[in-house]
């Protein structure tokens, strides 16, 4: 039988004050380390981003709801996020992404998340490798060491300029439709868009849907 666990946050953060949040809340199952409200470049999107880490114990699978509130504490927008499989130990990002044009009445947010563990992980398969060219763009290289294919490898990045987190970015890394087949690498690019930062953080999530082959 798999084992469920759940957190639910609340917090009140004004809408516009693009800065970090202290951390608010831990548990013995995930350890919420920082949360950031970003603002796309293009205007058009931001983003709730929870930074954790999984301290259940076992591998698991993420699912999160955001609630974008209004002065009430009613929701006026709910949006979903998920995770196949996050190792024990492992950092991960989990986000809400929200049209600005939707939550103009916005006073706070809160999320709900999920967890439930899973024999689907393959972190461990997965080398990942990351290196800033010359136009600030990061080229992210996965590599599948083990014996079987895996699903695509989720990248997940947040950039930050004086510890201010400044743009937020996601990418999978495959090389035939879903899959990362064995043996094979494939690179893809972060940070395209032009964006001033200085430091970045990047997390990674892999499955595989059937057992594998070891190394």
């Amino acid at each position: 039988m798999r084992k469920i666990y759940g957190i639910i946050i609340a917090i009140a953060l004004i809408f516009g004050a693009f800065t970090p949040v202290e951390v608010l809340a831990k548990t013995s199952d995930i350890s919420v380390n920082a949360e950031y409200l970003i603002r796309d470049q293009d205007g058009i999107h931001s983003r709730y981003v929870v930074l954790a880490t999984n301290a259940s114990g076992a591998d698991i699978s993420v699912k999160a709801d955001f609630y974008a509130l209004d002065a009430s504490g009613k929701p006026i927008k709910v949006v979903h996020d998920y995770a196949d499989a996050v190792k024990n130990g492992q950092n991960f990002i989990i986000y809400g992404q929200f049209k600005n044009d939707s939550i103009a009445d916005v006073a706070s947010f809160s999320y709900d998340i999920r967890v439930e563990t899973t024999g689907s992980c393959r972190y461990d398969a997965i080398g990942l490798d990351v290196q800033k060219d010359d136009s600030s763009t990061l080229n992210v290289a996965g590599t599948n060491f083990s014996g079987s294919d895996v699903n695509l490898v989720n990248v997940r990045s947040v950039f930050f300029k004086d510890g201010v987190p400044v743009a937020f970015e996601t990418v999978n890394v495959g090389d035939s439709a879903y899959v990362l087949h064995s043996g094979n690498t494939n690179t893809q690019q972060l940070a395209m868009v032009p964006v001033d930062y200085d430091d970045y953080i990047v997390t990674y999530t892999v499955s595989c849907d059937n057992p594998l082959t070891e190394f």
